[in-house]
């Protein structure tokens, strides 16, 4: 892997770059060298305007999972306020979005991962 000369401040600044080959060869090394020291972790990647949307699923995905794979909305508030993705002051009405959209509900304000995303997230093929 060649050193770069000098450091690229952004995207958008004249420079070296790493080429596509470098960067996925420091991405497998950092996700090695984490999962050494981390039993649990995920990967998010950033798809634009929209990529928010799935880092809120995942965090509300989580939290269920964390609660037994079943709560209330008051129970995975309680679980992802302080793991929220991003300053969205609404936060709380996100994680109903998210919740209605993404996963079971299975009584008012109650919702769960159902059987699709419990077999996903025990890392089986869908």
């Amino acid at each position: 892997m060649r050193t770069a000369t000098k450091k690229q401040a952004d995207l958008f600044q004249e420079g070296v770059r790493l080429r596509m080959d470098e960067s996925i060869e420091l991405t497998v090394l950092s996700l090695l060298a984490h999962s050494e020291a981390h039993e649990h972790w995920g990967i998010a990647w950033s798809g634009g305007k929209d990529s928010t949307a799935h880092c809120w699923r995942d965090v509300v995905g989580l939290a269920l999972r964390s609660l037994g794979g079943r709560a209330t909305l008051k129970e995975i508030y309680a679980a992802v306020e302080n793991n929220r993705p991003t300053e969205n002051p609404w936060w709380r009405e996100k994680v109903r979005q998210i919740a209605g959209r993404h996963f079971t509900r299975i009584a008012p304000g109650e919702f769960s991962l159902g059987e699709e995303v419990e077999f996903r997230l025990q890392g089986q093929a869908a």
